[in-house]
C-alpha cells in the first residue's frame, strides 16, 4: 500500500492545475520546435535536401527527432 501511496504523491504535482499547464507549455514549446524545423527544412529544394542526405519523406522524422543518426 505504501509504495502505491508514493507513486501517487511522485504524479501529483503533474495532477495539479499548474502541473497541467506546465506540461501544455511544454508541448506548445515542443510544437513549435518541430513546426520550425519543418518549415526551414521544406524551404529547401531537392538538390539542397540531397546535399544533408535527405529526401521529402524524411522531413517529418527528422523534425520530430526520430530520424536515425548517420
Amino acid at each position: 500500500m505504501n509504495a502505491i501511496v508514493a507513486v501517487v504523491r511522485q504524479s501529483a504535482p503533474a495532477l495539479t492545475l499548474g502541473g497541467l499547464m506546465n506540461a501544455f507549455r511544454t508541448w506548445r514549446a515542443r510544437h513549435r520546435e518541430i513546426a520550425q524545423i519543418t518549415r526551414e527544412l521544406e524551404s529547401l529544394n531537392d538538390r539542397e535536401l540531397a546535399e544533408l542526405g535527405l529526401s521529402w519523406s524524411d522531413i517529418p522524422a527528422v523534425a520530430r527527432g526520430e530520424y536515425p543518426a548517420a
